[in-house]
């Protein structure tokens, strides 16, 4: 037998039956033909770290005894080393055993500065005797140790531990405050322990002690923070998660429970203004004895607000401490609102019922005419349709009417109809049944609100306008002289119903108008309609204005460095990649077959699996494709990813390049070179860059203490190291391998752009090949933020181009002044997953193509428009959220919902995927240069861009962009005629052009939303290709995009395509 031809196995097959039972004599027979030459991967790991678990100190000895490296650290989570993983365990004497053989300098977790020690591991996982030997085997712990163990402990309820270190140190007051804060933010979510169970009464006796003692020991428990927007401990304790207990015992030592903050709010206020509402939270505060006397802005008492937003439980716990419970039942605002309106308005209708059952009116008329059945139908912020359809028909079988029109005149069919069609068949059916049954009863069809008049008013600027909210909404409009379509019946519920897309009240609507005067109203839809789909889709050349002369350089002097045609490109949440594209073997087909349009169309974008998750990505050999470790909430705490992620690679479009993304927030040299070597073993051809962390401006502040020198140099020991593990491996890459920078424009205190590292000698063994920058110019991060994150502010051109000249260009420019390319290396327009009927509009479609072009004009290599989900750990204040149990909240930014959700409903592509073949064609052709061009003549320069493209020196296409907001109920259709008879020597033959368009900017529907005439819904076209032959002049419609072709050949699909 030749011998050489014997495939030995790896090492782990050796280990597996010791590990599958933990038999020792077994266990010394390997150990006796081990050696690092038989078991390169040191799988033998597996053999050590189990020992320690099962608390087998024999096992362990004989490890160590046949010379096993005892710092051999774990393949898993969270890749302890032995000592530390003795510490995770409770395993004493296996700790005294493995410290006189590592000895003082194994007691931190390796390669991390602020590193992780053994100390701190034993006190957050509770086991008291294992720090009392750390405190007493080692004497030189710094504070710093200290303060990490104590607060660690502290976050973690280990009030044992808590105790002894409190009576065996003397703490800063400092470091007390510190750890108190972090036992009120509830519990901590430990990296060797993340899926714990949920914290039952027992635990949270702990947390209430661990309170006690920072207390007693001398932590401040009144003390204010301006990170916490001046919030006291007390509030933050009755509104985070697991913080019951430390609310306890906060009040056990003697805070007030009344402390307002900088908002005079109570802890009380606090807790029943956000949904959804603890009830045992609201317990302790009622019986510590929170005053219900609290009164906000128009009048409304804690009782309105907890018919608002809480349960029929909470509000009956809320009456038991009322002196007069049947007065506060009574209760009235300053604008006779009820606790039935305010019930009806968030969709409680076990609330609604307890009310009626206790005699409130349930025709009751507010000082602007409203009833709850109106405010039941109203769209409000956290209520669902069929909660409100719910509420509304408990109301109609009590009694309510459904004739009364308020003072504004907005109707119960008006009400109902500002909810759009909804997509499960159940709930459209719901709608038309409600709207049948209003109608029955009386339900006006002829009420004619001033307020819709307004061109302006869409049903999101509706949304919470019920009551006196609607009263000043209404005063705050500007007058409207002249409805936009001259029309008498123009605000009546079914004209509203027709602009609110609410198919079923329509329909509805238009089958009852059977009379003389229906009839009336009935033509005058029809007609109206007719004239609308005329405006929605204007024919070339229907303008009747004048064409503006658009002026046009024929060279391409002074414009944009060639650009490729992978400008346009991608970046996608690593956490959520297994949703996106599937694995190797299952592939997501709607997801390639978006990515094969683009291709089709001339686009080749290169993918970066990047974003605030890649800082805690590991690479797991013996792992699964990719696996999320979250929290209960959805928060992503660690992406696992195995062999078979980098396999998924192969599934994309041939010759798709990728950028391999590496973990530096973890500050782990070992996770990140992991990664690394990982991605060249597995896909070495298909790797164009690496790129270590994303955004250190967010990253711990005390990391590098606002110091880009800090900064920098340890970037570049990480690449250094990488570089070196990267090369033995035998891939040929360029030394000018990385991405450096990757920051936002966010103020942090830290500079980490190319203009602050490049004088900081970032690039000092030219190291950098790209500089890359984020860029997300609207947030929805915080409430302030959301509420500029508009249809009207992201199609702001001029805004657009500051920005990028104020935040952007100036480190753009650092980089291409010495000799460096720069690109976007992660946008979008609204970060934190993008607004709901913004971003998931066709307005996100026009923003993609302005502000690509607006880069590519600044000379960037590229942008990677990014993709994902909701993080809830992004932001305490986000307005978006992850689905049920957690379940990926797909990013409304996105070019498509991967997958069905109960949260966004079916897979699909959304209206921006239209801007993707809308640049590949733009881009098609390789060193394509483009410029911006200035708007003609009487044109509203901020909102229209136009941009000239070059092959070769001669014009090639010109893309028009009218950026100005379509609506349905839109005065004007913004169409601008581009005269481009100046160009007619330019064109090699007949000139042609391609739309982007939708009925309306706010459209949300795919189906609706066409590029050349088709539409992608499910990323393969649908309808036939509409390609315009272009004579003279071209017309513009508001919210909408035109490609012109001065070159027949590079018009993608003309030759099989009918020319209009």
């Amino acid at each position: 037998m030749d011998l050489t031809t014997l495939k030995i196995p790896p090492f782990y097959e050796v280990v597996q039956p010791y590990l599958d039972t933990g038999n020792r004599d077994y266990l010394a027979k390997v150990l006796k033909h081990w050696s690092l030459a038989v078991d390169p991967d040191r799988n033998i790991r597996y053999a050590l770290h189990d020992a320690i678990f099962r608390d087998d100190e024999a096992a362990v000895r004989m490890i160590l005894d046949a010379g096993v490296d005892p710092g051999m650290r774990q393949v898993h989570d969270p890749n302890f080393t032995p000592l530390l993983a003795a510490a995770q365990h409770g395993r004493l004497e296996i700790a005294r055993l493995l410290w006189q053989v590592v000895g003082p300098a194994g007691r931190l977790y390796p390669g991390k500065r602020s590193a992780l020690s053994c100390l701190q591991v034993a006190a957050r996982n509770g086991h008291a005797d294992l720090v009392v030997y750390f405190l007493e085997v080692y004497a030189d712990w710094t504070d710093e140790d200290k303060q990490h163990t104590l607060q660690d402990a502290a976050y973690s309820w280990c009030d044992d531990v808590v105790a002894l270190l409190l009576a065996r140190i003397d703490f800063e007051p400092s470091a007390l405050q510190g750890a108190l804060e972090r036992v009120v933010q509830g519990r901590m979510i430990l990296p060797e322990a993340p899926t714990r169970r949920p914290p039952r009464t027992e635990d949270y006796v702990h947390q209430q002690n661990v309170v006690r003692q920072l207390i007693d020991a001398g932590a401040n428990p009144e003390v204010r923070r301006r990170q916490y927007f001046n919030q006291s401990l007390i509030h933050m304790a009755s509104i985070v998660r697991y913080s019951i207990g430390a609310l306890r015992g906060l009040l056990e030592r003697g805070v007030d429970v009344n402390t307002q903050d900088s908002e005079g709010r109570t802890a009380l206020k606090r807790l029943v203004s956000r949904p959804p509402l603890s009830t045992d939270v609201l317990r302790v505060l009622l019986q510590h004895g929170a005053s219900l006397e609290m009164v906000g802005e128009a009048g409304e008492s804690l009782f309105h607000t907890i018919a608002h937003n809480g349960t029929t439980e909470q509000l009956q716990l809320c009456l038991s401490y009322s002196p007069n419970s049947l007065a506060s039942i009574r209760s009235q605002t300053s604008h006779g609102e009820t606790l039935l309106h305010y019930a009806a308005a968030g969709g409680r209708d076990d609330i609604v019922k307890l009310l009626l059952e206790h005699g409130l009116d349930v025709n009751a008329v507010t000082s602007n005419g409203w009833t709850p059945l109106l405010c039941a139908l109203s769209p409000t912020n956290f209520k669902r349709e069929q909660c409100a359809y719910r509420a509304a028909e408990l109301l109609l079988q009590k009694g309510a009417s459904a004739q009364i029109v308020t003072d504004e005149g907005w109707s119960p069919l008006h009400a109902l109809a500002t909810w759009p069609t909804a997509r499960d068949e159940e709930t459209r059916n719901w709608a038309t049944r409600l709207a049948q049954d209003l109608i029955s009863r009386g339900a006006p069809v002829d009420a004619e609100p001033r307020l819709i008049q307004d061109p302006d008013i869409n049903m999101s600027k509706l949304r919470d306008m019920w009551g006196f909210r609607m009263e000043r909404f209404v005063e705050g409009l500007q007058p409207v002289t002249q409805s936009p379509w001259d029309m008498s019946d123009d605000t009546t519920p079914l004209m509203w119903a027709m602009w609110s897309n609410a198919i079923g009240v329509f329909e509805t609507i238009r089958t009852h108008l059977d009379s003389v005067l229906a009839m009336g109203l009935l033509w005058g839809a029809t007609a109206l309609l007719a004239a609308r789909a005329a405006q929605a889709y204007p024919a070339a050349g229907s303008s009747t204005s004048t064409a503006a002369a658009l002026s046009v350089p024929k060279t391409a002097a002074g414009a944009s460095i060639p650009h490729s045609n992978s400008f346009a490109s991608f970046s996608f949440e690593p956490a959520f990649w297994v949703e996106f594209f599937g694995n190797a073997s299952t592939p997501n087909n709607l997801t390639f077959g978006v990515l094969d349009r683009i291709h089709e169309h001339g686009g080749f974008p290169i993918i970066r699996p990047g974003g605030i998750t890649m800082d805690s990505m590991i690479f797991d050999p013996e792992g699964p494709d990719s696996v999320r470790t979250t929290s209960a909430a959805g928060g992503v705490w660690r992406t696992t990813v195995g062999p078979g992620y980098y396999e998924s690679w192969n599934n994309f479009p041939e010759g798709t390049k990728f950028i391999s993304t590496l973990n530096f927030g973890n500050e782990s040299l070992e996770i990140a070179k992991g990664l690394a070597v990982a991605s060249t073993k597995y896909q070495a051809d298909k790797i164009a860059y690496f790129e270590l962390g994303n955004e250190p401006t967010n990253y711990k502040s005390t990391r590098w203490n606002f110091s880009t020198q800090a900064y920098v140099d340890q970037w570049k020991e990480y690449t250094h190291d990488i570089d070196a593990a990267v090369n033995e491996t035998g891939i040929s890459l360029s030394s000018e391998r990385w991405w450096a920078s990757s920051a936002t424009t966010d103020d942090s205190g830290l500079e980490v752009r190319p203009i602050a590292l490049i004088p900081a000698g970032v690039d000092s063994e030219n190291q950098v090949g790209v500089y890359s920058i984020h860029s997300y110019g609207f947030s929805t991060c915080d409430p302030a933020r959301a509420a500029r994150a508009t249809i009207e502010n992201i199609l702001n051109h001029t805004e657009l181009v500051r920005y990028c000249d104020e935040e952007i260009y100036p480190s753009a420019r650092a980089a291409l002044d010495v000799g460096k390319s720069w690109n976007i290396g992660e946008f979008n327009s609204i970060s934190c997953s993008g607004q709901p009927n913004v971003t998931d509009t066709f307005a996100q479609a026009l923003w993609v193509v302005d502000s690509e072009l607006i880069y590519a004009t600044r000379n960037a290599s590229a942008t990677h428009l990014h993709m994902g989900a909701t993080l809830v750990l992004q932001s305490a204040d986000q307005s978006n959220s992850p689905g049920e149990n957690g379940t990926p909240g797909f990013s409304t930014y996105s070019m498509l919902y991967p997958r069905d959700t109960a949260k966004r409903g079916p897979a699909r592509t959304l209206p921006s995927f239209l801007a993707q073949l809308f640049m590949a064609e733009a881009f098609a052709v390789q060193g394509t240069r483009v410029r911006a061009l200035e708007a003609p003549a009487g044109v509203d320069s901020e909102r229209f861009s136009a941009w000239a493209f070059y092959v070769e020196d001669k014009i090639s296409k010109v893309a028009l962009v009218n950026m100005k907001p379509y609506y349905a109920n839109s005065a004007s259709d913004f169409t601008v005629s581009v005269d481009l008879s100046s160009l007619a020597d330019a064109a090699n033959g007949t000139v042609y052009a391609k739309r982007m368009t939708a009925p309306y900017v706010n459209t949300g529907d795919s189906k609706l939303s066409t590029w050349a005439g088709q539409s992608f819904p499910q990323g393969e076209p649908e309808g036939e290709t509409d390609i315009e032959k272009v004579e003279g002049s071209v017309d513009v419609r508001g919210s909408e995009a035109v490609l012109i072709f001065f070159n027949p050949e590079e018009v993608y699909g003309l030759k099989d395509t009918s020319v209009a």
